[in-house]
């Protein structure tokens, strides 16, 4: 389960937050002329990121049950999946006094990269909020409950990890973030480098919004 230079994978990170399914997703291209193993993007990613991202989350939610690394762009036949479970899959937000708010709350974050249209740009969406860090429609920015960060800026924290480590010309030598494009790795002939493009900095906004996909009874 390898990825040659520029072919791209997809990260999965699977778990659950308020009771719900939480699946955070991410795209990666392979910068190394080397082989590299999908294993080894999973592998990057817990060292680097994940603890900011358990830091989003209360210890009654497990955030990270699964991560999972898809190889979505390349040549055929692509490889089957890599999969990992982490030794510690709870959040490790602070718990005292809190008071989790709906599943299907979250924070969204758009993926900005040099190009426009919709197919270069990306977003992910962030549960986890807490009645205590939002006011009606708006998220707090500055710290909540006694001092505490809040979601606004734990994802924050996140993001720079995830900025740290792999935008273009920092960090990672094997792996960037990228936005993927089904529908530009759909046309034949495209390479994986023109369906994927890097992601070069978030597009954020205040407001709290929904994910249908976690609203309790979603499906039913």
């Amino acid at each position: 389960m390898t990825l040659l230079l520029n072919e791209t994978a997809m990260l999965s990170v699977i778990g659950t937050v308020q009771g719900q399914q939480h699946v955070h997703t991410l795209h990666f291209r392979q910068i190394d002329a080397a082989p590299t193993a999908m294993d080894g993007l999973i592998d990057d990613w817990e060292a680097n990121a994940m603890p900011s991202y358990k830091a989003i989350f209360l210890p009654a939610d497990s955030p990270v049950q699964t991560i999972r690394a898809t190889h979505v762009c390349g040549g055929l036949p692509l490889d089957a999946p890599a999969e990992q479970v982490p030794a510690a899959v709870i959040g490790t937000r602070g718990s005292a006094g809190w008071l989790p708010g709906p599943s299907l709350l979250a924070q969204v974050v758009g993926e900005k990269t040099a190009f426009s249209g919709r197919s270069r740009q990306g977003r992910f969406f962030i549960g986890g909020v807490d009645d205590h860090d939002h006011q009606g429609n708006t998220f707090t920015i500055g710290t909540v409950n006694a001092g505490e960060p809040s979601h606004y800026g734990r994802v924050t924290a996140y993001l720079d990890a995830l900025a740290a480590r792999y935008f273009a010309g920092v960090g990672s030598l094997v792996w960037k973030l990228v936005v993927h494009s089904p529908k530009l790795a759909s046309v034949g002939g495209t390479a994986c480098q023109d369906s994927s493009t890097a992601v070069t900095g978030w597009k954020r906004q205040v407001l709290v919004t929904t994910m249908r996909s976690r609203r309790p009874g979603s499906g039913i």
